[in-house]
C-alpha cells in the first residue's frame, strides 16, 4: 500500500479568531495569554497598557492606546496580557479598546472591539499519548488508553516497550474547541500485509484512507484523541509542540509521530520519509 500523505501542513491550516488564546485551550489553574491584533487606520498609535479583568465568567480585555498626531495612515498594534489562572469552565473574553487622543489626557470610553467564547479544561483532559516501539517489527505504536498501556506495560503482547517518549493530547473536545481537531485511528489489517495503527488529526485525510483501501483499513475511532493543525508554515499555535510525522515507505506501512528533533533526526539518518509537521499538541 502507498503512502496516505495529503501534503501536511502545505495546504491546511484551522480558522481562529482575530483574539488568540495561547495555549488555545488553556488548562485549569495554569497562567495562558490573551491577545488581539489590532489595526487603526489613522495616526499612529502605540499600546499604553493592557488591563485584564474577570468578573465570574466574563474576561474583560482593555487596551489602552494613545494616538499620534501626524502621518494618518494604517498601523498595527497588539494588545496583549496574561490570565494567572481559572478554574474549569466556560468564559467568555471580551477585548476594548479605549483612546487618548491628547499626551497626557484621559482615555475615552471603551469601544467593544470583540468577543470570544472560550474553554479552560481539567488538567484531567490532557493525557500522554504514550510511544511504543517493536523491535522485531521495527513498528510504531502510539496510545491514549490506559487498558493498552496497562496491557503493553504488563508484556502482554511480546515485544512491544516503551520509547519512553510521550506528547500531551487532549482526552475530549471542549465545548468551545477553539480549533482543536479530532485524531482519528485506523487499524490496517494483517490480512493486507499491515498489522499496524494509523493517526491523522485531517478529517480529508481521515476519509481518504477509508474512500481508497476500505479492504485493507478499518476506522477504530473518528477521534483517539484531539489535537491542533498546523499552520500552513509548519508552525503550531502558540503553548503548543509540533508533532513531526515519519513514514517507513515501506509495503508494511507504519508512521511515527514524535515531538524530539534528536528521534527526528534519528528517523531520517534511517531512511524514513519526512512527511512534515502532522499536528500539533495541546499544552
Amino acid at each position: 500500500m502507498a503512502t496516505t500523505t495529503l501534503c501536511l501542513g502545505a495546504s491546511i491550516s484551522p480558522a481562529l479568531a482575530s483574539i488568540e488564546i495561547g495555549p488555545p485551550i488553556p488548562v485549569a489553574d495554569q497562567p495562558f495569554s490573551v491577545s488581539r491584533a489590532g489595526l487603526v487606520y489613522g495616526p499612529p498609535v502605540s499600546v499604553f497598557q493592557t488591563t485584564i479583568t474577570i468578573t465570574q465568567l466574563t474576561i474583560d480585555v482593555v487596551a489602552y492606546v494613545d494616538l499620534g498626531s501626524t502621518q494618518e495612515f494604517p498601523t498595527p498594534y497588539l494588545a496583549t496580557g496574561t490570565v494567572s489562572s481559572l478554574p474549569a469552565g466556560e468564559y467568555l473574553v471580551r477585548v476594548y479598546r479605549r483612546d487618548r487622543t491628547a499626551s497626557g489626557g484621559s482615555f475615552g470610553e471603551p469601544l467593544l472591539l470583540e468577543t470570544l467564547e472560550i474553554s479552560v479544561v481539567a488538567p484531567s483532559n490532557v493525557v500522554d499519548a504514550v510511544e511504543y516501539f517493536s523491535g522485531s517489527r521495527d513498528h510504531y505504536f502510539l496510545t491514549v488508553n490506559p487498558f493498552e498501556i496497562a496491557a503493553l506495560d504488563a508484556g502482554f503482547l511480546p515485544d512491544w516497550v516503551r520509547t519512553g517518549l510521550s506528547f500531551p493530547v487532549h482526552a475530549v473536545a471542549p465545548i468551545y474547541p477553539n480549533a482543536v481537531q479530532p485524531a482519528c485511528r485506523y487499524y490496517g489489517l494483517p490480512s493486507a500485509g499491515l498489522d499496524m495503527h494509523f493517526f491523522s488529526a485531517y478529517a480529508p485525510e481521515c476519509a481518504y484512507v477509508l474512500d481508497t483501501w476500505p479492504e485493507n483499513w478499518v476506522l477504530e475511532s473518528p477521534s483517539a484523541f484531539y489535537v491542533f493543525l498546523p499552520f500552513a508554515n509548519g508552525a503550531c499555535p502558540d503553548g503548543t509542540q509540533r508533532v513531526f510525522r515519519f513514514y517507513n515507505g515501506r509495503f508494511d506501512v507504519n508512521h511515527r509521530y514524535t515531538t524530539s528533533v534528536s528521534a527526528a533526526q534519528e528517523m531520517q539518518a534511517r531512511g524514513w520519509i519526512a512527511e512534515g509537521v502532522g499536528m500539533c499538541t495541546a499544552r
